[in-house]
């Protein structure tokens, strides 16, 4: 076997064994912050990333959202004229997904706050401000809740009983890359093939 020879299989082979690594990135964000009666929208920015809240009663207009930081569960975001500045069932928090779609996420959770008792939420996504559209999650606890990434530019919290607030999205992205040396050593596979080429075409 000649030296050419050795050398493609050698490049073969690093092909077959070209590894990647993977990296996440996460887009956390809290709606606790700001606290207090808010306007109608709200953007929270996490990695240059923004989505936007946006409050509406049922009808579909606009009303203030809360932010909302009394400890332990009662945290997030709710409505300001809900009760205990919560959402409730008249009334809902709808995001703007619109930015965070822009950086393909393979994961979306959330988590619901002030979620005791008899009260419980629904989840929607919509191609439409101001309506709730398509029911995709429902439940009565505040443990975080997976979903499928949505296709629509809007998910919407509502409560389905009692009160609620909305506290916080996780966004998680997965990019894989070629490992560092594996492409060092396909470099130098693909140099050495060359050079052997080279001293043949002169032989």
């Amino acid at each position: 076997m000649n030296i050419s020879t050795k050398l493609g299989v050698l490049l073969v082979g690093t092909l077959l064994c070209l590894s990647t690594s993977s990296y996440a990135t996460v887009y956390l964000f809290n709606f606790d912050s700001p606290t207090g009666t808010l306007g109608t929208s709200q953007s929270y920015t996490n990695n240059f990333v923004s989505v936007t809240a946006t409050g509406y009663n049922n009808n579909g207009t606009t009303t203030a959202l809360f932010g909302k930081m009394d400890g332990g569960d009662e945290n997030g975001l709710g409505i300001a004229n809900g009760s205990d500045h919560e959402i409730t069932t008249a009334n809902f928090v709808q995001l703007n997904l619109s930015s965070l779609l822009d950086v393909d996420p393979q994961s979306l959770s959330f988590t619901i706050g002030s979620s005791t008792g008899e009260d419980a939420w629904k989840v929607y996504e919509s191609n439409s401000a101001g309506v709730l559209g398509t029911l995709v999650a429902s439940g009565n606890n505040e443990n975080p809740q997976s979903i499928t990434v949505p296709s629509a530019q809007y998910l919407s919290f509502q409560a389905s009983a009692g009160n609620v607030l909305l506290s916080t999205i996780t966004a998680n992205t997965q990019v894989n890359t070629p490992e560092p040396m594996t492409i060092l050593t396909l470099a130098s596979g693909l140099a050495l093939t060359a050079f052997a080429k080279k001293r043949k075409m002169i032989a």
